[in-house]
């Protein structure tokens, strides 16, 4: 395995641990407990666990949001700002469903959408509005799956990436994913086969200074993507690149409708 695959992988796969490393600074609601946030709340850290439910609306203002083991996040008219090197918020093994929010990391992802750490049990997270932004907007692994209704991906600075995927599944329409680097990247989760399915209905894909969409595999041959675009999309490369297939990576892309590509 070479030294870039090698980082590469160790960086997706300790992501979820380090920011376990912090649950001693969260407030944390488990085993079935329901906690109801609102903007009269003071800012916190939460950490969701073991069945257990948050629901924020009406303005509510959270640092980091985890949650795991089969949980659930309703967030509704609210903001996450993670600052440092932490997720806004983490969704790993559970559901969230996402409403006119705001979800943003300074120095990693804005919204991770993840599976647990056995293989076993993707998440399910839905987001209608809003806007989410990060070095990286949103990343998407294996067993998981994002919907993303009129809601604007930012994926900050030169590296960013709007969207990311590692074998997970993510439908737009009428949103916005734009990358300071590439738009959408796809890359791959050694724990699972199925590949990463990307489907577009009247969304603006952008990389600001890359490529609209990339796929890349670092030579494993294990990357693969199936693209459907369609419905008044559009692909936008600054590099003057739509789809950017590296090393061995496959990627099959459809267009329907009234797609421009």
């Amino acid at each position: 395995m070479s030294r870039t695959l090698s980082c590469a992988l160790t960086l997706i796969l300790i992501t979820p641990v380090l920011l376990s490393g912090k649950l001693a600074h969260a407030k944390l609601i488990d085993n079935g407990d329901i906690e109801s946030i609102t903007g009269s709340t003071g800012t916190d850290s939460y950490t969701v666990q073991n069945r257990s439910v948050l629901n924020a609306s009406n303005n509510a203002v959270t640092d980091f949001i985890i949650v795991q083991t089969h949980s659930v996040l309703n967030f509704n008219s609210s903001k996450a700002l993670s600052t440092g090197l932490r997720n806004a918020v983490t969704i790993d093994g559970s559901t969230a469903t996402i409403v006119d929010s705001t979800l943003s990391s300074a120095g990693a992802t804005g919204l991770n959408v993840s599976r647990d750490s056995t293989a076993t049990v993707g998440s399910t997270v839905t987001v209608s509005g809003g806007t989410i932004t990060g070095v990286r907007a949103a990343g998407v692994n294996g067993l998981s799956s994002l919907t993303l209704n009129k809601t604007a991906l930012t994926g900050t600075g030169a590296t960013g990436v709007g969207l990311a995927l590692f074998n997970g599944t993510a439908e737009a329409t009428g949103s916005h994913i734009v990358g300071g680097l590439n738009g959408v990247q796809v890359f791959y989760d050694p724990a699972v086969s199925a590949p990463s399915t990307l489907t577009l209905n009247g969304t603006h894909v952008i990389g600001e200074t890359g490529s609209a969409i990339v796929v890349e595999d670092f030579g494993t041959g294990l990357a693969n993507a199936d693209i459907t675009v369609g419905n008044g999309s559009t692909l936008t490369g600054t590099n003057g690149t739509l789809l950017e297939v590296k090393s061995t990576a496959k990627a099959k892309l459809t267009e329907i409708g009234r797609a421009h590509v």
